[in-house]
């Protein structure tokens, strides 16, 4: 099954995340009296819940005539926390009361009836209820039970340690994970979903070729997220441990590479990325991408790089000898593309990209061998796609074809331009005050990232790609053994077959090599 077969919708990675039930409130109500100098107390097993806790709050409701004589005390299956202990005075109820450690003001420093949000008191004062012991950690605040399994037994007791006023424990609940109880008063903050943000790189996907999925994640709040999973497809997670493509580690920026498989048709497709946390909540982008059809010369595919912008560092169009009929690329922000070309047939000469695949408003530059302009074109009278013709082309060679968005210009070393901005219809030789001059950088505009598809006649490749074999260690076949081959003769160890380790002839010995390896092996051209 190919990865597009694979994707999945948002509301199916949702449901799997809700299956994790890691947000959850679970709640009693004892209604059960509260006497003097005794103790009443109420259980909840929780089953099913969070394997791991990373957020505790509690509700507690009371109606008693004096705050001041009452002690509360939970017992988790780790462990026990003192809520409150003798706080109100003479004043009357706990209406409804949530114990959240964020919350702004102690018990301790509240004032009865208590009604909102409390820190639980952090020591356990003079305790004269029953059970005279708790088992487990004495937890001084709700994040001591952070980390530990929730599922169990949790038993709250409320002491009443003097006489002359009764009451009735009414209702309590656990909130685990971020989850609120409704029967709860408002939270103190109210709680935000996190945010995700997806990019596609590159953006333009030939199949049997690797991808690469940066995700941004932004934390929810109150409580933050935690346990943070995100997914391109069911199989495709993404991690933040600065070894998957992502960046540095713990960043919240989550990365992953896939190779496309099978043999999609070419077009749009878009697909779902979804991140959920611990407290049970999700985020999801739509993350569009296109299946393009290989061209003859692929920018990324055979020249394994992002073309250089100048002639000293052009993609140079190499392969088997024959026509060169078509150059796909991929405009990065404010970037340009040239690449050094062959015109072995001046009249037929024509670079035209009026093609589906081109995505941006275009502009088009022929230089000669030494960098001088030859003609440029911005709009045909019908589109916003650039084409030139032999119209200023009269001898075969070496030229060097540049391509760029709207706007960015090539300019000579004194920084002036070597063609006027306008007109925009029609090709033009030279005509700006450095249009004498060869060119030596590009205005700095900012121009919007896309793909084009330049479509060739006139263009040849008369001396043939250098051969190469693939096959280093000489046992009959181009593969795997040969990549660890050569990453051990990189490293320094022995060579019994004699190869040279720089594969891709620049003059040195170095991860190119391997990546031109690698791409020899599965069928591209030789360095």
């Amino acid at each position: 099954m190919n990865l597009i077969s694979k994707l999945t919708t948002a509301a199916t990675l949702v449901a799997l995340a809700g299956q994790a039930a890691s947000g959850q409130v679970y709640s009693r109500t004892p209604n059960a009296r509260i006497n003097d100098f005794q103790t009443a107390s109420s259980a909840i097993t929780v089953a099913g819940g969070p394997t791991s806790i990373t957020d505790l709050n509690i509700v507690f409701r009371a109606a008693h005539s004096w705050d001041g004589d009452l002690e509360v005390v939970v017992q988790g299956p780790t462990g026990y926390l003192c809520l409150t202990t003798d706080n109100g005075g003479f004043a009357d109820n706990y209406i409804t009361t949530r114990f959240d450690d964020s919350a702004r003001d102690s018990i301790t420093s509240g004032n009865a009836p208590f009604d909102g949000n409390f820190r639980p008191e952090t020591t356990l004062n003079e305790w004269n209820g029953t059970p005279t012991t708790f088992s487990g950690s004495f937890f001084p605040t709700l994040s001591g039970f952070n980390g530990t399994n929730a599922n169990g037994t949790w038993t709250i007791y409320v002491s009443d340690d003097a006489g002359g006023d009764t009451g009735t424990f009414q209702y309590w609940s656990l909130e685990f994970n971020g989850a609120l109880d409704p029967a709860g008063p408002p939270p103190t903050s109210q709680p935000t979903n996190p945010v995700l943000a997806a990019t596609i790189t590159p953006t333009r996907i030939y199949a049997g070729e690797s991808f690469r999925v940066l995700a941004t994640f932004t934390p929810g709040t109150n409580p933050p997220s935690s346990g943070v999973r995100i997914f391109a497809a069911p199989d495709f997670e993404l991690f933040d441990d600065g070894t998957s493509d992502d960046g540095i580690a713990g960043n919240n920026i989550f990365g992953g590479t896939r190779t496309l498989a099978g043999n999609p048709a070419p077009g749009s497709y878009a697909f779902e990325v979804i991140a959920t946390d611990a407290q049970n909540r999700a985020a999801s982008t739509t993350l569009p991408y296109t299946v393009f059809q290989r061209v003859q010369w692929e920018e990324l595919a055979n020249g394994r790089t992002d073309s250089g912008d100048l002639p000293t560092s052009a993609q140079r169009i190499v392969g088997a000898i024959g026509p060169v009929t078509a150059i796909g690329g991929e405009l990065a922000l404010s970037d340009v593309d040239m690449f050094e070309i062959n015109i072995c047939d001046p009249a037929s000469f024509s670079a035209n990209l009026n093609d589906p695949r081109t995505t941006v408003d275009t502009q088009i530059w022929l230089f000669n061998a030494g960098g001088f302009g030859v003609e440029f074109n911005d709009d045909t009278p019908t589109s916003s796609r650039s084409f030139i013709d032999s119209s200023f082309v009269t001898t075969p060679g070496r030229y060097y074809l540049a391509i760029s968005a709207y706007n960015r210009d090539p300019l000579d070393f004194e920084g002036s331009t070597l063609w006027r901005n306008d007109p925009f219809v029609g090709i033009r030789e030279p005509d700006s005050g450095g249009g004498g001059n060869p060119v030596a950088s590009w205005s700095q505009a900012v121009t919007p990232p896309g793909t084009y598809v330049a479509n060739l006649t006139g263009v040849c490749i008369q001396v043939a790609a250098p051969t190469c074999d693939p096959d280093l260690n000489q046992d009959g076949n181009a593969d795997q053994g040969d990549i660890d081959y050569l990453v051990n003769v990189i490293a320094g160890g022995f060579n019994p077959t004699g190869i040279d380790p720089d594969f891709n002839r620049d003059g040195n010995s170095d991860q190119g090599d391997l990546d031109a390896l690698v791409n020899v092996i599965a069928g591209g051209l030789c360095p």
